[in-house]
């Protein structure tokens, strides 16, 4: 990070110099200005200040909005950001004849959309693991995602009727990532609403789980078929866009796993109070420690591997993963394994002889051989 910030601020001081020393030399703002423009130098550096104001900007609406960023929000903002300028960058090689000064401004707001998109999807998935929410939280929550879904609008709406109007260009990707942006929106507020819906509950939402699988599924479905509309018409006016390969096959490699992860839980949902049997008490004396809720277990469901949980919490972990929670074997594996065959009982042959069975009836002792007879003594 120091490296970075050595970086921006040499490459800061050297704009900075390009533009005062074009300034110094024509003495007004506006000889000043096109002397900039027509110079690449120029270009570069008001690009540059560009970018470092938007950053400054996008920093403040981020604490406005959100507040502090925690250390994992940071690291997966900086992640996301290096892909998506790296995609954007090879997206360029596509649309470079409708490279202008606007369309630079538009992929600055797209980039700066996408961060609180993903900013407000990483505190989503921390509203179960936060110990407490105040009204300030589901406050800025409505307010963002209003914002965001107003701001997704406005862009998609822009970038249709701009390629209805003047055919293919640079506004189909502005079209396609807003639409795109809109989907995961959706699927963002409708997870806080199922986890707003649990937290005002006395007793957990069993079904939760399973309908965040199926707005997964949903989302999912609809961003596959974005991708595969939005890749169609590259490939028919610009040719094969290898870019958005990555996208399209990560895209439909997560609805397939969805998909499986939703069919495996259902499978695994039906009929759970019989699939596994009752602990006894003999086992609740042993270990009556539930590992998923840290509380004592008066009734608890036993697994084929031999540990005991309490019946919601194996449910509701049972909704996201198909393992034990303590050594993780997996349990579809177990349930579909066949139960071993009796073994034969071992048959003990009868002491004694049944009644008129001869076949086990001792043979009488054969009589002795006569011994043979001595030979006659000889005659002196």
């Amino acid at each position: 990070m120091s490296r970075l910030s050595l970086v921006v601020g040499a490459g800061f001081l050297l704009s900075l110099s390009v533009v005062l020393q074009a300034f110094q030399e024509k003495k007004q703002f506006y000889p000043a200005t096109v002397q900039l423009v027509n110079s690449g130098l120029g270009m570069t550096a008001i690009y540059f200040l560009l970018m470092l104001l938007s950053y400054a900007l996008v920093k403040i609406l981020l604490f406005l909005f959100f507040g502090s960023l925690r250390g994992p929000e940071v690291e997966h903002l900086w992640e996301k950001t290096c892909i998506a300028i790296t995609e954007t960058c090879l997206a360029m090689t596509i649309f470079r004849d409708d490279f202008t000064f606007k369309s630079v401004l538009l992929l600055g707001g797209l980039l700066s959309l996408k961060a609180f998109h993903w900013i407000l999807e990483e505190r989503i998935n921390f509203m179960e693991q936060a110990p407490y929410l105040g009204w300030g939280f589901h406050v800025r929550t409505h307010v963002v995602t209003v914002l965001l879904g107003t701001l997704d609008a406005i862009m998609a709406y822009h970038s249709i009727t701009t390629t209805l109007e003047s055919g293919p260009t640079m506004y189909i990707l502005f079209g396609f990532e807003s639409v795109v942006l809109a989907v995961s929106l959706f699927g963002i507020y409708g997870k806080y609403v199922f986890h707003a819906i649990d937290l005002r509950q006395e007793n957990p939402w069993e079904n939760k789980t399973l309908f965040t699988l199926y707005l997964d599924v949903l989302c999912d479905f609809l961003k596959l078929v974005l991708y595969v509309c939005f890749f169609s018409v590259l490939v028919k006016h610009y040719g094969l866009p290898i870019y958005l390969v990555r996208d399209l096959v990560m895209t439909f490699r997560s609805f397939a796993k969805r998909v499986i992860d939703l069919m495996r839980s259902r499978r695994m949902m039906t009929n759970l109070n019989d699939r596994f049997v009752d602990a006894t008490r003999e086992d609740l004396e042993r270990d009556n420690t539930c590992i998923v809720c840290r509380a004592e277990m008066e009734t608890a469901k036993k697994l084929p591997c031999g540990h005991m949980f309490h019946l919601p919490c194996l449910r509701r972990w049972l909704e996201q993963e198909h393992s034990c929670p303590t050594c993780r074997t997996d349990l579809l594996t177990l349930l579909d394994r066949p139960a071993p065959a009796p073994a034969p009982a071992n048959t003990v042959a009868p002491s004694s002889p049944l009644p008129g069975d001869r076949s086990l009836s001792p043979r009488p002792a054969s009589p002795p051989a006569p011994a043979p007879a001595s030979a006659p003594a000889s005659a002196p």
